[in-house]
């Protein structure tokens, strides 16, 4: 016997949603991407530049296959741009790379947290 949940369609209206964000996060960068900066930098130049002078010389920038697959490893403390972004000049390469930034950031600022929380546990 078929059981019909009714409460699928609480899951349409975010469904629909993220496909539309989706399409426009790719037609913006693709719009983007056609456009060259006045700069004529890289975005694993601008990422390079960026951790340079935030004092963070510990995380290495790569180049890997894909689009729109930047991301930051912790583990190795690698920061992976797509090679649309990597090698490219375009205003979209410059805004995306330093948004991939933005993990780097939080992971430094989510272990600085932790250790806080250890050494208070440890006055007690």
């Amino acid at each position: 016997m078929f059981f019909w949940d009714y409460t699928i369609f609480l899951l349409i209206p975010p469904f629909l949603l993220a496909l539309y964000a989706q399409y426009k996060v790719k037609s913006t960068f693709q719009n983007f991407s056609k456009k060259r900066a006045h700069s004529r930098i890289s975005g694993a130049e601008v990422a390079k530049e960026i951790l340079n002078r935030s004092g963070i010389g510990d995380v290495s920038v790569e180049r890997i296959s894909g689009r729109l697959s930047d991301h930051y490893d912790p583990r190795s403390k690698t920061l992976r741009l797509s090679e649309n972004v990597y090698s490219s000049d375009s205003i979209a390469a410059l805004g995306v790379a330093p948004a991939a930034l933005t993990y780097v950031a939080s992971t430094a600022m989510a272990i600085m947290h932790l250790l806080r929380l250890l050494i208070l546990r440890d006055r007690r």
